[in-house]
């Protein structure tokens, strides 16, 4: 599958899509907003957060600059 072949080599997977170098470093980070400012597409940036084992909280955490248990303990305060 894509997915193994990408998880097998991410290095030469990115190569043979000619990825550039700002896209590869998004990558490399597993940070899924710079993905996107690197120009790329929400439904393959939701599949690259799964192949990187992050969940919506990590993503949450990403998008508000704060750690992952500071956005829950911020998502549980809301909801008392």
């Amino acid at each position: 599958t894509k997915r193994g072949e990408f998880q097998k080599d991410e290095e030469a997977y990115m190569a043979k899509y000619s990825l550039t170098e700002p896209q590869k470093a998004a990558i490399r980070s597993r940070q899924v907003l710079q993905l996107i400012d690197a120009g790329g597409n929400a439904y393959y940036l939701a599949k690259f957060a799964g192949i990187f084992g992050l969940d919506m909280q990590d993503i949450g955490a990403q998008q508000t600059g704060m750690s992952k248990d500071e956005f829950k303990a911020k998502l549980q305060a809301y909801s008392r």
